[in-house]
């Protein structure tokens, strides 16, 4: 697998000094539009992760309320059943 990384470096590293300088001074306003876009997009991930947090923490808390509930149900009908044994 390090060899494998090892060769698509060297590959990368050959195509970049193969480039033209030229092609680099063309490309400077399309790679500032590229960096704008870039920026956004990891600007909404992080809008998106954001949120995804939020709720993942709702819903520990919804699981938390429910398992209380859970045990208030338990506890109930328990005393019920005493209740009915009693009588």
């Amino acid at each position: 697998m390090s060899m494998q990384r090892n060769k698509v470096a060297l590959c990368l590293a050959v195509s970049l000094m193969l480039l033209p300088s030229t092609a680099s001074s063309q490309q400077a306003p399309e790679a500032g539009v590229t960096l704008d876009l870039l920026l956004g997009e990891v600007r909404l991930l992080r809008r998106a992760l954001e949120r995804q947090v939020a709720f993942q923490a709702r819903a520990q808390l919804l699981v938390g309320r429910l398992a209380l509930q859970d045990q208030r149900v338990m506890r109930a009908r328990s005393e019920l059943t005493g209740a009915d044994f009693m009588l």
